[in-house]
């Protein structure tokens, strides 16, 4: 009985024991996370059902404990200020202790990041960029993203860092400057992130703006110059390559000028006006971003007074010494030189002031215009004059043969003049006289041949008399009379000849024709006596039939050619009868003629011609010789055609069919599907490129792009994937485009280059190079990624040189040939499987020399038709361009202006060419070609066309006459055989008696 009531008893308390050893301890909330300095109430709970059970919580953090219930345990953590520490939560139960401990984790709101300021950036300049987060803790949960505009340069997290209390976080990036750069904004975003238990914290740093330039070479000023005073000149400071805007400052002996600056901006133009001669210095000042570059020159100014001309006397006599002198105002710059010039004769060489010469006047000097200039050895100034002071020098008169021919050809019947002019100063008067009696000078009038013989002529002023003899020559022709004779007689006998050639042709045709129209006037007489003659067999007369009548109408054939039926009009089809068929051409290069027995009765007949008829072939219808005959044609129903080969066909066509469709169709592949990928294989150092990977299977698990460059994925769809790689500065880069697609990997790879390609730079050392100077060209250029940059120098007249990276330099003397030569320097670098290719802006040498007048621009002798329009030719070289200017006997003469050509433009001009450097002189002979009219000769061919149009004339007359009385009696003739052949034709009757049947 005890035994059985105490077992119950013991397996009671055994249960309740394994319940009391199976407890639980736990902490609420499971992760304990609190920012600095606060409070946080966390509970600590157990599962034990002792109700005795007791716990504690340990830490070392000052805590406040709050009221308890059966199995749980609140407390209160105040100002946790511990960067790390613990919770221990421990129950008794039963004698049974747990524990159950948390890390207390404390974390600081997160602060505005601090990114550090980039100073300006030259163009492929690289620098760090550094993003600061102060007093962060937790590290671990932080992320710090840097980004310029939209793009993201870089984001990094800090998983693996163990700092538990704040600590200053960098972060750094390094960024190389692009002109596409400039003006974007950097800005850093740091995350610190808690969630899910705690709070996200986002904060910006303050925005950075890049600042990029490029400033590669020094401005440009251009050489010295030369001013005089008070004379305004502009000054040009350019600056050939920048980024971004240039600010200009122009300075003259460190005083600012105001500058206008072109709307490119790469050109700054600033005015001088210097009231005082000296030497100056102008700098140009252009600074881009940070970057300051100067040029310097200096600018010389001068005082440059015309110079002033005195001689002795203006009106010397021929043999006096005439005293020249030229000379400067007071203060002129020392640098100034003098010469004398009589138009385009120089008088003296270059020389300083004050100049004197002298000259012994002679009649030739007469009239001459004496001018001193002045000149600049330098600055390329135009030479000043002084006025010009003409001399006029008295002589004797004199009678030469220039003026005054002592023989003088006339021509009888043309207008003529006595030509008698003489020198002398003052101008003399010229008189003339023949046997005694005066005799008009300079007179046109008809020459006759009375007027031959000679003349007495003198020419007076006040200084003396001059006397000479002229011959007049007066030349005839007598008119050639047995020419024009001879003429007319031989044109008579040749129109003679063809009149009576014509008229012995013309009677040898009237007389066949004649005798043509007799025989077949006969032959139809004879036709209509037989037509009436024939009776009828019982007697009667004959049917009279109208004369002319039409011949009666036969039935269409049908004709064949090469195995065709063709129609004749009048065919139509179902009218082709076996006598009416032949062979169509068959009587043309010895063909047979189908006969009546060769023509076979098979031939079938019906309501249409069917294309494909049936042949039969007989040996005599359309043969030739040595050939087969040809095939009659056969008019046969479309009824006819066999029909049993339609189905043959039809089964042939689609058998035929299906063998092509199984040819076209293609193969399956040993491959499911494919991946391609896309790209630019050499893109620019620092870009972004987009790459496109593609595959044909419609329904791929899973895709992407491995790459080591930044990325970002911008679109995707249905078996295609575009991604965008961003600042690609890797000089070699492998991409892999994949695919997986029903459990199969592909994928595509692509190599993408990334290069630099500096522009090349052309410099000359003169461009504005004097005749003779060295001149050397150099082009250059920065390194390039890849190397193998491959320099060419090259000019307009065909010369080269090449080289690697680095430069390149031609060298050459300039000369007059080489003004305007152009030269370009352009670069190749080889990059992948092609070529890159820049060229920089082509630089032009301007070679300063002399005018130069020769044959091809200013020809000595030139010819001129008269009654034509024609222009003196004359054109100068030099630089810079001389002006050109000619004259006649000191008279002005327009250069290159088309007026018509007289006899008296025949002479001989003087031109000139000049520029600053000097003045080159030209003698040009102009000869006036003229032609006389054969008047006698014209009168003669008229004479003798009209002679032959009245003869041709004559003749047509009496030919259309005799035409028209042989046709009337031709006619005469003709009219009583008709009325004789009738008249026996009706005299004629039938052999039974009966009258003639009337005849129409």
């Amino acid at each position: 009985m005890r035994s059985s009531a105490l077992l119950p008893a013991l397996c009671a308390l055994c249960a309740l024991a394994g319940q009391l050893q199976a407890f639980e301890v736990s902490i609420e909330p499971a992760v304990l996370l609190v920012e600095h300095g606060s409070s946080i109430r966390l509970k600590c709970k157990t599962t034990c059902p002792d109700p005795a059970a007791k716990g504690n919580l340990e830490t070392s953090i000052r805590k406040h404990d709050f009221q308890s219930g059966p199995g749980e345990m609140s407390v209160e953590l105040i100002n946790i200020t511990e960067w790390r520490s613990s919770v221990l939560c421990s129950y008794t139960c039963s004698g049974i202790r747990k524990t159950e401990s948390a890390e207390l984790v404390t974390y600081r709101a997160l602060e505005q990041p601090v990114l550090e300021l980039v100073p300006w950036m030259e163009e492929g300049e690289s620098r760090n960029l550094t993003c600061w987060v102060p007093e962060v803790a937790p590290v671990r949960n932080l992320t710090v993203t840097l980004r310029r505009g939209a793009e993201i340069l870089h984001t990094h997290t800090f998983q693996n860092d163990t700092h538990v209390s704040p600590v200053h976080v960098p972060l750094t990036w390094e960024v190389t400057a692009r002109r596409q750069h400039h003006g974007l904004n950097v800005t850093c975003q740091a995350v610190l992130s808690l969630e899910p238990h705690g709070p996200r914290f986002s904060r910006t740093a303050a925005p950075v703006t890049l600042a990029v330039y490029d400033f590669p070479a020094d401005p440009e000023l251009g050489p010295e110059m030369h001013l005089e005073v008070n004379e305004t000149a502009n000054a040009t400071c350019t600056i050939h390559t920048l980024f971004p805007a240039a600010r200009f400052a122009l300075s003259l002996d460190g005083r600012p000028l105001p500058v206008s600056v072109s709307e490119d901006g790469r050109r700054a133009v600033a005015e001088l006006s210097l009231p005082q001669p000296g030497a100056f210095g102008l700098v140009c000042a252009g600074q881009v971003g940070p970057r300051e570059r100067r040029a310097q020159t200096t600018v010389h100014v001068y005082s440059f007074p015309a110079p002033q001309l005195h001689v002795s006397t203006a009106g010397p006599a021929a043999g006096e010494t005439v005293a020249v002198q030229c000379t400067l105002p007071a203060g002129h710059s020392p640098q100034i030189q003098l010469r004398l010039r009589s138009e385009a004769r120089l008088l003296t060489s270059w020389s300083t002031s004050p100049l004197h010469w002298a000259l012994a006047a002679h009649e030739e000097d007469n009239g001459i215009e004496i001018v001193c200039e002045a000149k600049l050895p330098a600055g390329g100034k135009v030479p000043k004059t002084s006025a010009p002071v003409r001399l006029s020098i008295t002589y004797k008169p004199r009678l030469d043969e220039a003026g005054c021919p002592q023989q003088q050809r006339w021509t009888e019947g043309q207008e003529a003049a006595l030509r008698c002019s003489a020198r002398g100063n003052p101008p003399p008067s010229v008189a003339c006289a023949r046997d005694g009696q005066p005799f008009p000078v300079a007179v046109l009038q008809p020459a006759t041949r009375a007027h031959a013989g000679s003349y007495r002529c003198w020419a007076t002023n006040r200084l003396g008399t001059a006397e000479r003899t002229v011959t007049v020559l007066v030349e005839h022709h007598d008119p050639p009379v047995l020419l024009a004779v001879l003429l007319a007689a031989a044109v008579l006998a040749v129109l003679a000849l063809t009149g009576a050639a014509y008229g012995i042709y013309y009677r040898k045709k009237k007389i066949r024709q004649y005798k043509l129209q007799e025989k077949q006037r006969q032959l139809e007489l004879q036709a209509l006596a037989g037509s009436s003659a024939k009776a009828a067999p019982n007697g009667s007369a004959p049917a009279a039939e109208p004369l002319n009548s039409p011949p009666p109408l036969r039935q269409p054939e049908c004709l064949s050619r090469r195995g065709r039926v063709l129609l004749q009009p009048g065919c139509w089809p179902g009218s082709c009868s076996e006598p009416a068929a032949r062979s169509f051409g068959a009587s043309r290069k010895g063909w047979g003629i189908p006969t009546a027995a060769a023509r076979t009765p098979s031939m079938r007949t019906g309501p249409l011609l069917h294309p494909f008829p049936s042949w039969h072939h007989s040996p005599t219808v359309g043969t030739r010789p040595g050939r087969s005959p040809w095939p009659r044609p056969r008019c046969r129903p479309p009824a006819a055609m066999p029909r049993h080969g339609r189905p043959a066909l039809a089964l042939a066509l689609a058998v035929a069919l299906l063998a092509l469709r199984g040819r076209v169709a293609p193969e399956p592949t040993s491959s499911p599907f494919a991946v391609a990928v896309a790209g630019p294989t050499a893109v620019p150092y620092g870009s972004t490129v987009l790459v496109n990977c593609s595959t044909t299977c419609p329904e791929a698990a899973a895709r992407g792009l491995e790459t080591s460059l930044a990325k970002r994925e911008t679109r995707r769809g249905p078996g295609w994937l575009v991604v965008q790689l961003l600042n690609v500065t890797e000089p070699s880069t492998h991409l892999v485009c994949y695919f997986t697609c029903f459990g199969q990997r592909k994928v595509a790879p692509l190599t993408v280059v990334a290069y630099r390609f500096p522009d090349p730079r052309l410099a000359l050392s003169s461009p504005n190079a004097s005749l003779r100077q060295p001149v050397a060209a150099e082009c250059s250029s920065a390194p390039s990624q890849p190397p193998g940059l491959l320099l060419h120098l090259r000019s307009s007249r065909g010369a080269q040189e090449s080289g690697k990276e680095g430069r390149v330099r031609l060298e050459l003397m300039a000369g007059e040939e080489d003004d305007g030569l152009e030269f370009v320097c352009e670069a190749e670098l080889p990059v992948g499987n092609r070529t890159l290719r820049k060229s920089s802006a082509p630089a032009t040498l301007s070679v300063t020399y002399e005018p130069r007048l020769d044959e091809a621009g200013c020809p000595q002798q030139q010819r001129w038709t008269e009654g034509q329009e024609a222009a003196l030719r004359c054109s100068a070289r030099g630089n810079p361009p001389p002006s050109v200017a000619c004259a006649r006997d000191g008279q002005p003469f327009p250069v290159a202006v088309l007026q018509p050509a007289t006899r008296a433009h025949a002479g001989s001009y003087r031109c000139w060419a000049t520029n600053r450097l000097g003045t080159a002189e030209r003698t040009v002979a102009v000869l006036v070609e003229h032609h006389d009219r054969p008047v006698l000769l014209a009168v003669l061919l008229a004479a003798a066309v009209l002679a032959v149009l009245a003869l041709t004339g004559a003749a047509y007359g009496i030919y259309y006459r005799k035409k028209k009385i042989g046709q009337y009696k031709l006619q005469e003739k003709q009219r009583p055989l008709e009325l004789q052949a009738l008249a026996g034709s009706s005299a004629k009757a039938a052999p039974n008696g009966s009258a003639p049947a009337a005849e129409p």
